[in-house]
């Protein structure tokens, strides 16, 4: 477990302050830095071990019993920190932070993989070892004096405070675990692919590549900057957004609109409901031009954020190239594909008009609606009508030039664009406007064109 914040050595000659001593004034930012991370890395690891253990007890799977008390044990290697950087660091939280985030979170994390890859009994035997072998360590952390002085706001290093023996069992149990999760999912891999089904080789994949990984990245930088923003300001309002896709592994381009970023957004709007969060997700594409592919992966990536259940569509039109240019023409298309998105998920009415009985009796067998009243009265309302969309057949499209969707769409951009007028601006309030741009300009900004 790794933890931000600055780890020096005292330089030569600096006077060692014991703890709970006065604090480096040229250290205060950074110390706050730390407080603020080790307070939000606690909260965050809390939840996670609540959400796990909660499926631990539901399902009784020894591997979520694992990954609980793994998160456990980093949620107290974190709040020692937190309370080190807080309080001036001493011998007590140091072992804490040592034992509980350097010696044994990450043994334990790696028996969730042993029990995912081993059998039972075998699994059962191994964690019997690494309990007593970490129980071991840990008491040797505890125990083992203390060689080097404490300056209160900095962390010191194991190799200041402690000799070899903490060092050597902190250096074997994260090697190891680390290296038994890392071949347990390459060995996972290779299970699958050895089955031969697309399923199975998908699954390989997905190992491989761990989407599920990614979205505990994405749950976990959006809790803590959560959580972050509490600590700073409490009550400030939030909400939660995810942003996670694949890459085409072919160039490492960013790939959106994909069936993946499709079930990051299903993942996220539960996780944001889960704690109470409004959701804010995406309109993305991958395409380069205003194409077919444009449109096809946002609707994706709209469908995707709809069923997560989004509350903010960031990024809701006009998104080209991995979301590295604007298109006019594409926010054209993407606000049709909004009002149709819109329209579809407006309840259906039921009443006496909107059943028209009268209009089938009315017409009987072998009439048409369009000539009586009830169609007369809402057939310019009644139905959803596209901006961009042609339903005319094709001897009238071919008769009015042929012109494709992307060339209609530019064509309502031009008059959009044509028709604005600015909203009426004092001018000096303008001219401090343009003054403003201009400076920070000069100081490293970019420049713009409006």
């Amino acid at each position: 477990m790794a933890f931000p914040g600055p780890r020096r050595r005292t330089p030569p000659g600096t006077r060692r302050f014991p703890a709970g001593g006065r604090r480096s004034t040229n250290t205060v930012p950074a110390v706050t830095h730390q407080i603020a991370v080790a307070a939000a890395a606690t909260l965050v690891s809390l939840a996670f071990a609540a959400t796990v253990l909660e499926r631990w007890l539901d399902r009784r799977r020894p591997q979520d019993l694992a990954w609980s008390a793994s998160l456990g044990l980093f949620a107290a290697g974190a709040a020692s920190l937190w309370w080190g950087a807080s309080n001036g660091w001493s011998a007590a939280p140091f072992r804490s932070f040592y034992a509980f985030g350097a010696v044994l979170n990450v043994p334990i994390l790696a028996l969730g993989t042993v029990y995912l890859l081993f059998s039972r009994r075998t699994a059962d035997r191994i964690t019997v070892a690494t309990v007593l072998l970490g129980a071991f360590a840990a008491g040797m952390v505890f125990a083992s004096p203390i060689e080097g002085a404490f300056v209160s706001d900095v962390l010191p290093r194991g190799s200041d405070v402690f000799g070899p023996g903490p060092r050597v069992a902190a250096a074997v149990a994260s090697s190891i675990g680390a290296l038994v999760v890392i071949l347990g999912s390459t060995w996972s891999m290779v299970r699958l692919l050895r089955i031969g089904t697309g399923a199975a080789r998908r699954g390989a994949l997905g190992n491989g590549l761990i989407v599920a990984g990614a979205l505990v990245l994405q749950n976990a930088e959006a809790l803590a900057g959560i959580s972050y923003t509490q600590v700073v300001r409490a009550g400030s309002p939030v909400i939660y957004g995810g942003f996670t896709s694949n890459v085409d592994m072919r160039s490492g381009s960013p790939a959106f609109g994909t069936p993946e970023y499709w079930k990051a957004c299903l993942v996220g709007g539960q996780l944001a409901r889960r704690y109470g969060f409004p959701y804010r997700s995406s309109n993305v594409n991958a395409s380069n031009s205003v194409d077919a592919q444009s449109a096809y992966e946002s609707v994706i990536a709209i469908w995707g954020a709809v069923m997560g259940g989004v509350n903010l569509l960031l990024h809701g039109a006009g998104w080209l190239e991995g979301g590295l240019l604007t298109s006019y023409e594409k926010m054209v298309i993407d606000a049709d594909i909004l009002n149709m998105v819109t329209e579809m998920l407006q309840p259906i009415t039921v009443d006496d008009a909107s059943l028209a009985i009268e209009a089938i009796a009315e017409v009987g067998p072998a009439g048409h609606f369009f000539g009586t009243q009830h169609t007369q009265d809402r057939y310019a309302t009644e139905h959803f009508q596209p901006m961009v969309s042609a339903w005319s057949n094709f001897e009238t499209w071919d008769e009015g030039g042929r012109l494709e969707a992307h060339q209609r769409a530019e064509t309502l951009a031009h008059q959009v664009i044509d028709a604005h007028v600015d909203p009426p601006m004092d001018a000096a309030i303008r001219t401090e406007l343009d003054d403003f741009v201009d400076r920070r300009v000069a100081e490293g900004g970019v420049e713009t064109d409006y």
